[in-house]
């Protein structure tokens, strides 16, 4: 009994030590990115957001297996968050202005990014829309 309780705190302690030591980390960064000007443009509506997808999408694999808090901390809460099957969501946001936005026309074209969010908490995807087509890279 006493070997089990023994090897129980030892097991404790281990996954104590990699929570810490993976569970704190860096937070995001991307060269050529303003956080500060993305997360100002709530719903894409002053298309700051179009001058900074570019520089994101080349930093895209500084986003990808990033956890859930770090993605929101980065770039803020997202215009629209869609839960899917299986503990999945998605978090949106646009680019373009929408119907959000006080001056939008139903003529422009929507575009927007969509991170996927897997069931454990981390992103997996992130992709740009045009009109609900992907956009290639």
């Amino acid at each position: 009994m006493q070997n089990i309780t023994r090897t129980m705190f030892r097991s404790l302690k281990f996954i104590v030590l990699l929570v810490f030591l993976f569970g704190c980390g860096h937070p995001i960064h991307i060269d050529g990115f303003s956080e500060k000007k993305w997360k100002s443009d709530h719903n894409g509506c002053f298309k700051k957001r179009v001058m900074e997808i570019d520089a994101l999408m080349k930093g895209k694999s500084s986003i990808l297996g990033q956890s859930e808090n770090k993605i929101l901390a980065f770039l803020g809460k997202p215009d629209k968050n869609e839960l899917y099957s299986r503990n999945q969501k998605f978090f949106i946001y646009y680019i373009s202005p929408n119907s959000g936005c006080e001056q939008f026309s139903s003529s422009e074209n929507s575009i927007y990014l969509s991170i996927r969010i897997n069931a454990v908490g981390f992103a997996s995807e992130a992709f740009v829309y045009k009109n609900g087509n992907e956009q290639k890279n």
